[in-house]
């Protein structure tokens, strides 16, 4: 986490504050420290963003392996099973890479800084990666500062090369804290409040888009895997858009007097809604962030299902509800609670179901619609069996549900109106 010692005080510790951001002479003091608006950016170039670089690694046996930083998986790839290939003649030797793997910002909280240096930190875990199955070589921490840098960590038995660089930018909407320039609908001051108390995990520039999001369970059984928040995290970051998983406000969501929901409870949309007004304040993110509540039960939407959610609208529409595990005694074949969390969330950004004849935000091509070639394909839309003119349920439609990509198509991408449900 950013360190918060107090504010130097005195004209000159400020003055020697204000010239060590760009090591420049007294002169320019007040246009570095100018924050027009208040939103906790500085208005000229005195913001800070620091990019982690993972250069290269050295793996103690050949094979194939892949480096999760931030619960992201690298090296990014379309099908999130990439890995770095590591011959015989390569074994202990650093293997070139060239991942950027994390980025932090820093605005005016920067003042607060003891010369103004920041530290930030991020989980790093290596496996190995057999028959798509993955082995941890080693795990550990990564920590970094607003410096340029390179280093490196030694993870049981695999040693990772890392670099930091630091670049400056100025305020994206200097007129306005109520900006997003990145349209990731999460305002300008809220972005400083999140990279000023979150490890810097804020970043208002544009092309920068965050997505927040908070997962509560009802039963321990339900609770996020930490594969699900891999994959999440990694398809959002391969389509440029940090997602952010919140473990500290998530967790067992209980109703009035900390009463657990029973089993046997389908659970519907309007109290996944109260649970989280119970257990998440305002004060603790929940006007940027999704809220996703995993139950035990299947959910109540017009009829049992696997999940529903809101779509974006006046009155919200950052809210959904999902059934965590097809069974509790079962493994999480073909990564279903990865898979019905993605595709509820896609109606909090405004997706439909593909083959949707109305949807506010497009229909899709022709090309696109199929049931089998987006996450936001339905088991309903797999047509039943017909015998004799009389239809039967097709016995394909849990699997042909099951094997769908963790992904959605492109026009649903480009269509997506993130941020468009954030609220109360």
């Amino acid at each position: 986490m950013i360190e918060t010692p107090s504010r130097p005080h005195g004209r000159l510790a400020i003055a020697l504050v204000l010239a060590g951001l760009h090591g420049c002479a007294l002169a320019p003091i007040a246009e570095n420290v100018r924050d027009d608006d208040e939103d906790g950016w500085f208005t000229n170039a005195t913001n800070q963003a620091i990019v982690l670089t993972l250069v290269s690694g050295a793996f103690p046996l050949p094979g194939q392996f892949r480096v999760v930083v931030d619960e992201v998986r690298f090296p990014l790839s379309p099908a999130l099973d990439a890995t770095i290939a590591v011959g015989p003649a390569n074994v202990g030797t650093p293997t070139a890479l060239g991942f950027p793997v994390a980025t932090r910002t820093i605005g005016t909280n920067l003042l607060e800084l003891p010369e103004q240096r920041a530290t930030f930190r991020a989980p790093v875990v290596v496996q190995r990666v057999t028959a798509g199955a993955p082995v941890e070589v080693g795990t550990g921490i990564v920590e970094w500062q607003n410096r340029e840098a390179t280093f490196s960590v030694t993870l049981g038995s695999a040693t990772l090369t890392f670099a930091s660089s630091l670049s400056q930018f100025a305020d994206p909407t200097p007129d306005s804290a109520d900006g997003d320039s990145d349209g990731d609908g999460i305002r300008e001051r809220d972005e400083a409040q999140l990279s000023a108390g979150f490890d810097g995990i804020g970043d208002p520039r544009p092309g920068r888009a965050d997505l927040f999001m908070i997962v509560g369970h009802t039963h321990a059984s339900s609770a996020l895997s930490a594969s699900s928040r891999e994959l999440l995290r990694s398809r959002f970051a391969e389509r440029g858009i940090a997602m952010h998983i919140d473990a500290g406000v998530g967790g067992l969501m209980t109703g009035t007097g900390g009463s657990a929901v029973a089993d046997g409870t389908n659970v519907t949309l309007a109290q996944a809604r109260t649970l989280r007004d119970l257990n998440v304040t305002v004060g603790n993110r929940r006007t940027f962030a999704y809220f996703a509540l995993l139950t035990r039960e299947q959910v109540e939407c017009n009829g049992l299902a696997f999940g529903c959610a809101e779509f974006p609208g006046n009155s919200g529409g950052n809210v959904l509800v999902a059934l965590s595990r097809l069974l509790d005694w079962m493994p999480d074949i073909k990564a279903y609670q990865a898979g019905v969390l993605m595709h509820e969330l896609g109606h909090n950004l405004g997706l439909c179901h593909p083959m949707a004849t109305a949807c506010a935000t497009g229909v899709l091509p022709a090309a696109e619609q199929n049931a089998g070639t987006t996450i936001m394909g339905t088991p309903a839309e797999n047509p039943p069996i017909g015998v004799w003119g009389v239809p039967l349920p097709n016995p394909l439609v849990l699997v042909n549900a099951m094997t769908r990509p963790l992904d959605y198509s492109p026009t649903q991408w480009s269509n997506m109106q993130l941020g468009a449900g954030l609220g109360q």
